[in-house]
């Protein structure tokens, strides 16, 4: 999974619009809230961890709430997390990010900073006695997409930089090489690199990783009519299909998905074994205008 959330860190952007939460988080139509439960086997006693997400008419997250519970289980059985709330200053385009704890007392403060396109320049981290965690600073070319980004602990350590570059490949297609670095390393060195090739619709399709040079695994991504991921394929360096995730959706009227299973498979003894499946549902209401 680490490679999945590291691919979104160089996904290809080419929108020239200031994006909102739902842009983000990949929602169309005006919504209002979306709760999104996630579990096994949904069967009597399997623990599902739940987030209710609130968002305002202009599209930005105004609340998340986080928690867990029982199938099966009563109220008193519900554990109570995490809340967000969320406040976007346009004349800034500044978004603070407050974090309570279960007991509801602040536990930390994101502050967001964005540029015209919408995309993210600078994300601060603060603990609750307002003293900074962390730091990311982010820079675009003209299209929008992701050349640099910097994370930097609150004294001012670099923890990791990574540059990215775009060229088209022999088959016309957009190609990214993004090359992840942490201190004390030669400066000609690589620590992660990462090569990432992008359908005609900036779609990710292939990306191979190295380590200091040596092939990690490559990844193939495959989707379906509706433009959603629906599979990816993980080959060592002999083209052996090593890991593989499926995805299988279903939609509401307005297009956005309700239902995802998600089913891994793992090559043991050169048999792929699926795992037990990964069931998230999301029960997702809309302002009148939908």
């Amino acid at each position: 999974m680490l490679f999945r959330v590291l691919l979104l860190i160089i996904i290809f952007l080419s929108t020239a619009s200031a994006k909102t939460s739902l842009d983000e988080n990949i929602l169309i139509g005006s919504v209002r809230t979306i709760v999104i439960e996630m579990g096994r086997t949904w069967e009597m006693g399997d623990e599902i961890h739940q987030t209710v997400e609130t968002y305002d008419p202009e599209g930005h997250k105004i609340e998340s709430i986080h928690s867990s519970y029982k199938v099966g289980g009563v109220l008193n059985d519900e554990k109570m997390g995490s809340k967000n709330t969320h406040s976007y200053d346009p004349t800034t385009k500044t978004e603070t990010i407050t974090t309570f704890n279960s007991d509801g007392f602040v536990y930390g403060k994101r502050l967001v900073v964005y540029d015209d396109r919408g995309n993210i320049k600078k994300i601060k981290t603060y603990r609750a006695n307002g003293k900074q965690r962390f730091k990311r600073e982010l820079k675009y070319d003209e299209h929008g997409r992701e050349i640099d980004s910097k994370y930097i602990k609150g004294d001012g350590t670099l923890l990791s930089h990574m540059r990215t570059n775009y060229r088209i490949n022999e088959q016309g297609r957009v190609t990214s090489t993004a090359i992840l670095k942490e201190p004390g390393l030669p400066v000609d060195s690589d620590h992660i690199k990462y090569i990432t090739v992008f359908d005609q619709q900036g779609k990710e399709i292939e990306m191979t990783v190295y380590k200091n040079g040596v092939f990690k695994t490559k990844i193939k991504m495959n989707y379906d009519k509706t433009g959603t991921i629906s599979e990816d394929l993980h080959y060592d360096q002999e083209g052996t299909l090593q890991e593989k995730q499926t995805y299988i959706y279903e939609f509401d009227p307005v297009g956005n998905w309700i239902k995802k299973i998600t089913t891994k498979w793992s090559n043991k003894d050169g048999k792929l074994t699926a795992e037990p499946p990964e069931i998230i549902k999301r029960t997702i209401t809309y302002y009148e205008s939908n």
